[in-house]
């Protein structure tokens, strides 16, 4: 009876540990569907992750912490034998989970994944069940039962749901509320929506302690996704650039380099630009590694580039046990929130770093202010100000990303010795431009805080410390809870950045107006980014209509650059009502005229600051994307003109103004909207030739114009780049019923619907 229910017991751990991949399966969609309404109480979120870890793993632990004794009855004896019976079972146990944890961490998460591993682990409890039944009951009996239990692992094998790889990489702790924000507009199911968002993976691995995908937009930027969270990509180049750039730049004639963190290999490219001869790169997933080749067209194939060393290995680790010496530490792991990532944030970290410096060596810290407290974010600059007293913080991205560099050698000044060098060529003017800086002046003008302005903010308190690891605990709760402090709101950044000190390094008068000019217009390119990324938070919002409630001549000097369609209306609201009556369509209009009056202000203050031309690039685009939307091609085609001077390339513009043209053709096909739109679509598919949208797109413009065999093989080419694409399933359908071609059209239809459906 004992070894029935042994195998009874085994049994059920087997099946409830392969009935567990469901709810693996579907935790993102949970996280995404129940998470976003307990922002703002941690608490309630810790104890919403217990209960939904509980779930998955209580039953099987139960089930197994219950065989042990079962097992200890079933074969001790009695006396002195009982007990060695006892010890017997105690050892194979505990080497059954020494082998267990090797053979499963080691080998089978990396060969099969976290679904196959689970598979295998409960297939080895199915069948230990099968052989304790038969040899249990009479051997025809036994036979038969494990036989059943058997065929029940074969069956879980069949039946168990995969882990679709666009839930692994989606990030729903981090980047929910976005995806349920997009299935709520859009009318369709969160699953469907995280399909249309990340159908276009070049590459995806399992390792043991990470999931790495590489996801292209349809635009054409590529992204790097690390356990759901972006780590770098070609949508945040500056921050990438500039982590290598400026230690480079701050330590010339380095010989040896470290950087702490592969990501897409950007920053060390950036490192090796100005012919260090040794960098090292350290990065603790081999995943990552395999990952950085497909960023070989940006980082100019950092891996098989002479001098560039790869080590698999811990960060800290590293820098603590390495050989040798280094000219130049960047340390940029992933944000301080992530479990792990804290200790290399402390005071012990940094003084290692310091011990693996050479006498004038540089260290350069990444640092994020969002999601992370201001007392989180001055703790860490006073934790690296501990070990390096002359730290200066340099801005990589307006508002987001900060730099904190120092040296060993406590009389250098380091923004001296940038400002003292001519602005590279070369490959490193290419890397430096690649990261939106095309001049010196634009280079100095990222100086954040001097010295003493660093200092002031660090101000006095605690430290970071391993015996004291706060980052690992408060951070979360910032990220998290509250979603931490906004960088820009009035009483977090505005008034502290200060990048005066870098005058004190100008060569002659004329250099004193450059530098002051390209800092003027760095403090525009912040206001003017805040002004049009944020016109849906009510904080920004307010502080706009504060704006023009205090200067009254501003409302109506704005609406005379609002599109046509909206300036009657906003000049009427302004004249009888004021700001207060004015809508949210209207505000967000109003905050991007000022945006883009304040990002030329920018470009004619400091031409090589190139991140100006960006954001006033991906501004013009989000007001006509909005023109488009409500039907006004000729606003939207003015706005798009203007930002493909400034992008020529983008994927993006060119495919809107594309659709500009495609609006302005309507159905006449002796339109010169037809050609242009045609040409337009062409290029948007030369940046990204499986840009989905832009061949479905091309293609109904075709349609509309009569030309329906080169519409069909549009939609035909859509549907070649994506399957499972249900607009170029339904365009095509549309097509094929205009033709007479129904039964073919109704085949495609069936098949739309079983794809909206699953």
């Amino acid at each position: 009876r004992l070894l029935l229910l042994l195998a009874g017991l085994e049994a059920a751990v087997g099946l409830s540990a392969g009935a567990g991949i469901r709810l693996l399966a579907d935790l993102p969609l949970d996280v995404i569907l129940e998470t976003p309404g307990l922002a703002g109480d941690y608490d309630a979120l810790l104890r919403w992750q217990f209960l939904h870890a509980l779930r998955v793993v209580l039953l099987p632990t139960l089930l197994m912490g219950a065989a042990f004794p079962v097992l200890v009855a079933a074969v001790a004896g009695t006396g002195g034998e009982a007990s060695r019976s006892v010890g017997r079972v105690y050892g194979w146990n505990t080497g059954g989970t020494i082998l267990g944890s090797l053979l499963g961490g080691l080998l089978l998460v990396p060969a099969a994944g976290i679904r196959g591993a689970i598979l295998a682990a409960a297939c080895v409890h199915l069948g230990v069940a099968a052989l304790v039944a038969s040899s249990a009951l009479p051997r025809r009996a036994g036979i038969l039962a494990a036989g059943a239990v058997l065929a029940a692992a074969a069956g879980l094998a069949r039946v168990a749901p995969a882990l679709p790889p666009e839930r692994l990489v989606s990030g729903p702790y981090l980047y929910g509320a976005s995806y349920l924000a997009a299935a709520e507009r859009q009318g369709r199911p969160v699953d469907r929506v995280l399909r249309d968002w990340f159908w276009d993976m070049p590459w995806f691995s399992e390792g043991r302690t990470t999931s790495v995908g590489i996801v292209q937009r349809p635009e054409g930027e590529v992204f790097l996704r690390i356990n759901g969270k972006t780590d770098g990509g070609t949508g945040d180049l500056s921050t990438q650039v500039l982590l290598g750039q400026i230690p480079a730049l701050a330590r010339p004639g380095a010989r040896r380099a470290l950087v702490i963190g592969l990501a897409t290999g950007i920053s060390a490219a950036a490192v090796a630009s100005h012919g260090v001869p040794e960098v090292d790169v350290v990065d603790i997933c081999p995943e990552v590694v395999d990952a950085c080749r497909i960023f070989e067209p940006i980082n100019g194939g950092l891996l098989g580039r002479p001098g560039v060393r790869v080590v698999v290995e811990d960060g800290r680790t590293h820098v603590e046990h390495a050989r040798g010496t280094y000219d130049i530490i960047v340390t940029e792991p992933t944000n301080p929130w992530i479990a792990g990532v804290s200790n290399l944030f402390t005071r012990e970290y940094f003084e290692a770093c310091r011990d693996r410096l050479s006498g004038d060596g540089v260290v350069c810290v990444w640092l994020q202010s969002y999601g992370i407290s201001r007392e989180d974010f001055a703790m860490t600059v006073r934790t690296v100000r501990s070990v390096f007293p002359r730290v200066t913080v340099w801005e990589a991205m307006p508002y987001v990303d900060f730099i904190l560099l120092a040296s060993k050698d406590p009389a250098a000044d380091l923004p001296a010795v940038i400002a003292g060098r001519p602005f590279p060529g070369g490959e490193a003017g290419a890397s430096l431009a690649l990261g939106g800086i095309g001049s010196r002046e634009a280079l100095l003008a990222t100086l954040a805080l001097g010295e003493e302005a660093a200092a002031a903010f660090a101000g006095e308190g605690p430290l970071h410390t391993d015996d004291r690891l706060q980052l690992e605990f408060r951070t979360p709760r910032g990220a998290f809870g509250d979603r931490g402090y906004e960088p820009f709101r009035a009483d977090a950044m505005d008034g502290i950045l200060d990048a005066s000190p870098i005058l004190a390094h100008a060569r002659d008068p004329a250099d004193f107006a450059a530098l002051e000019a390209a800092i003027g217009a760095r403090k525009r390119i912040r206001e003017g980014t805040g002004w049009f990324k944020r016109t849906d938070q009510p904080l920004v919002r307010e502080r706009f209509r504060d704006l023009l409630e205090r200067e009254p001549g501003t409302l109506l000097d704005l609406c005379r650059d609002l599109p046509e369609p909206l300036r009657e209306r906003a000049e009427a609201v302004a004249r009888e009502l004021g700001p207060s009556s004015l809508d949210g369509d209207l505000m967000a209009h109003l905050q991007w005229v000022k945006a883009i009056r304040l990002l030329e202000e920018a470009i004619r203050a400091s031409p090589g600051d190139l991140m100006a031309g960006r954001r006033l690039a991906e501004c013009l685009l989000t007001r006509a994307s909005d023109s488009l939307q409500r039907g006004d091609a000729r606003s939207a085609a003015a706005d798009l003109l203007r930002a493909l001077r400034l992008r020529p390339g983008d994927g993006a513009l060119l495919r809107a103004m594309a659709r500009t043209h495609a609006l302005a053709a309507g159905e006449d096909p002796s339109s010169p909207h037809v050609a242009e739109g045609l040409r337009f679509f062409d290029a948007a598919l030369a940046v990204n030739p499986r840009f989905e949208m832009a061949l479905v797109e091309k293609g109904a413009l075709l349609a509309a114009v009569g030309r329906d065999p080169e519409a069909e093989a549009a939609f035909r080419r859509a549907l070649e780049v994506r399957p499972d694409s249900v607009a170029g399933i339904v365009n095509l359908a549309r097509l094929l019923q205009v033709g007479g071609r129904n039964a073919e059209a109704a085949a495609l239809v069936e098949r739309g619907l079983a794809i909206e459906e699953g």
